[in-house]
């Protein structure tokens, strides 16, 4: 069963300009023009491209020192040199501290803070196995197996990797 992955919360941070990466790239539409991307894993990086090649002003702030820091190396280097390319400001060992009336306040690498423009903020901050359908499916088919991000979100290759190790124990 590869049922999927539903993206995950922060807690504190909710609202009408409070959305998911998955949303946004998903075709949902966006109220202003700064936006700041919370997560600079492959789907933040890919999110604040997107943006910034729609014409937002896009500031991606990551907590640790690296972005995109699961890809594979050529597409990683074509994605960040994309997001130097459109002007997204990159912010890496930084964190959110707290939004206010069109600012995002960021805690930065040296220890001081910046408040930056913000009309809507992309939570890009990972993504947790659905664990709810296979659970039903076990109670209907004997044998069930969970893939994919459904297992554990991680990357394509793992899942056709998991999808062909789990065909081959039902032949």
């Amino acid at each position: 069963a590869a049922t999927g992955a539903k993206p995950l919360d922060l807690p504190g941070f909710t609202g009408e300009n409070v959305l998911q990466a998955v949303d946004v790239l998903n075709g949902k539409e966006l109220n202003g023009k700064d936006v700041v991307v919370l997560g600079g894993g492959t789907t933040g990086c890919e999110t604040a491209l997107y943006l910034a090649q729609k014409g937002f002003n896009v500031v991606l702030a990551e907590a640790s020192g690296q972005l995109a820091a699961g890809m594979e190396n050529m597409n990683r280097m074509e994605l960040l040199s994309g997001l130097k390319n459109s002007g997204v400001k990159r912010h890496l060992n930084c964190s959110l501290k707290g939004l206010r009336e069109g600012q995002a306040l960021l805690q930065l690498a040296d220890g001081s803070t910046e408040s930056v423009p913000c009309d809507a903020l992309i939570l890009a901050v990972g993504m947790a196995p659905e664990h709810k359908i296979a659970g039903w499916l076990r109670e209907l088919v004997p044998q069930v197996r969970v893939i994919g991000d459904a297992d554990r979100p991680r990357n394509i290759e793992t899942a056709l990797y998991q999808a062909e190790a789990a065909a081959r124990t039902l032949a």
